[in-house]
């Protein structure tokens, strides 16, 4: 059966069905395993893409978050819900902040590999709520013996269709997080939902893209003993 969707039925229909229709999955895509490293592999083989997060935030608003990345170290993120807006850009160890007012200023960092290019998960946006900005498929890969992976039904997202995978977190036998993945035809990943809470679409796969540092930019204003949310994940500051 081949369903198609919108992105919170999508979700909602995971949460629901679990891991019905596994018998209807062809067999070559029988080991989910195999598929979710293939996945992490042509991520790790883009020069660049962008990542979607949509969250349901307060008072029936979406939280919408758009990360667009150039490898190696060359991100823009922006971030939108409700009426609030909020831009980032990270170049190489000096990242830049917008919270909403027009001005830029800019935190040079020392966290390196922070971009979720290559072998990189990546580092989490200033503002998110759960772990937008990191790429989900590189953490499966890398932790493989902490998630379960097995195929479900066939889906179709937007008028295409894709195979999809329920992976479980299973860490010494205790099951956690439950996502599921849909994945290409060019075994590159395309969404990765968690439950109700979140989706992550995947799209513009080593399309060009341009990210420069903002003009006019000033140095992050800190205060005493405060590091700048620039540097690290700040969970709801600004919201």
């Amino acid at each position: 059966m081949k369903t198609s969707i919108g992105w919170i039925a999508l979700i909602s229909l995971m949460a629901v069905t679990g891991l019905s229709g596994c018998s209807k999955v062809k067999a070559y895509f029988a080991n989910g395993d195999q598929e979710i490293q293939q996945a992490f592999a042509a991520k790790a083989a883009a020069k660049s893409f962008t990542m979607t997060t949509k969250i349901a935030a307060h008072d029936d608003n979406v939280m919408e978050t758009h990360f667009y990345v150039s490898c190696p170290d060359r991100e823009r993120i922006t971030l939108k819900v409700a009426s609030l807006n909020r831009e980032m850009i990270r170049i190489g160890q000096r990242f830049y902040l917008n919270e909403g007012t027009g001005q830029w200023h800019y935190k040079d960092v020392e966290v390196k590999d922070w971009s979720p290019c290559g072998k990189n998960p990546g580092l989490p946006s200033p503002w998110a709520m759960l772990t937008e900005g990191r790429d989900l498929v590189t953490v499966f890969a890398s932790a493989q013996d902490k998630f379960k992976v097995q195929p479900i039904e066939e889906a179709e997202y937007k008028g295409k269709k894709y195979q999809a995978y329920a992976v479980t977190m299973n860490h010494q036998g205790v099951e956690g997080f439950k996502y599921t993945v849909l994945v290409d035809e060019q075994h590159r990943p395309a969404v990765v939902a968690l439950g109700q809470s979140s989706l992550t679409e995947y799209s513009d796969w080593d399309k060009p893209v341009s990210i420069e540092a903002p003009a006019n930019a000033l140095p992050y204003p800190e205060e005493p003993g405060e590091a700048a949310p620039a540097a690290a994940p700040s969970h709801g500051k600004g919201l």
